[in-house]
């Protein structure tokens, strides 16, 4: 067995340098645990500012998903404002006519008037129309303005179905009547003999008899009124 004889020289080298790696070694552990308290409380830094990051993205999330919220609560309740302060009466009713309908409750002179105007109007002021109750205002004046106001003058179109009897018709149209297009319509069909013992007559004079029977039917009141709504 060999054994290594270490000189004295070697021998006090050995114990010096003991203490020395001693510090060494102490100085690297320190330096270790240093580095690795520094990058744990690096990373722990890391970790808080993505979390805060994360809870800022979050927060702009819900403040942006309110914001929304609130406009959309907003429109339901300008919505539902507006649904209750809208009114359906408002709405223009397409497809009817206000007009005014009228005959003579004579069995001879079954004489019939429709005067209406082509616009349309809103259903409240239809509903006025039609809830008109029989006094006299300023539609029956534009009504009887219309009829010539006792001195008609219209152009009728005559046809005889028998050689005593006469079917008469008369179509006329106004401008800007009722602020619009107006138009008349007045039909009869009667014996002709009749025709000429309402207007007190003994020849059978065409448009001029047919205007007389309208201005006598207008000046005693003979017409029966009513305003109604027609199909355009």
């Amino acid at each position: 067995m060999n054994s290594i004889i270490m000189s004295p020289d070697q021998e006090m080298i050995s114990r010096d340098m003991s203490p020395m790696t001693s510090l060494a070694l102490t100085i690297l552990f320190t330096s270790f645990l240093t580095g690795f308290y520094i990058y744990d409380l690096v990373k722990r830094n890391k970790t808080t500012e993505d979390r805060l990051s994360d809870l800022e993205h979050t927060i702009h999330e819900t403040a942006t998903l309110q914001e929304s919220q609130s406009d959309t609560l907003r429109e339901h309740n300008e919505r539902i404002r507006e649904k209750k302060d809208y009114d359906e009466s408002e709405e223009i009713q397409e497809g009817k006519y206000q007009a005014w309908m009228g005959f003579v409750e004579d069995s001879k002179i079954p004489l019939t008037f429709t005067i209406w105007r082509e616009k349309y109007s809103t259903i409240e002021k239809n509903l006025e129309w039609t809830n008109w109750d029989r006094t006299q205002d300023g539609s029956c004046i534009v009504r009887d303005f219309y009829l010539g106001n006792s001195n008609p003058d219209f152009s009728w179109v005559l046809t005889f179905p028998s050689a005593h009897t006469v079917h008469a018709e008369m179509h006329d149209t106004l401008i800007n009547g009722w602020d619009s297009v107006c138009k008349i319509r007045i039909i009869l069909t009667a014996a002709k003999d009749d025709i000429l013992q309402f207007v007190s007559q003994q020849e059978f004079e065409g448009s001029k008899t047919m205007n007389l029977v309208v201005k006598k039917s207008v000046e005693d009141g003979l017409i029966q009124w009513s305003r109604i709504l027609i199909d355009a």
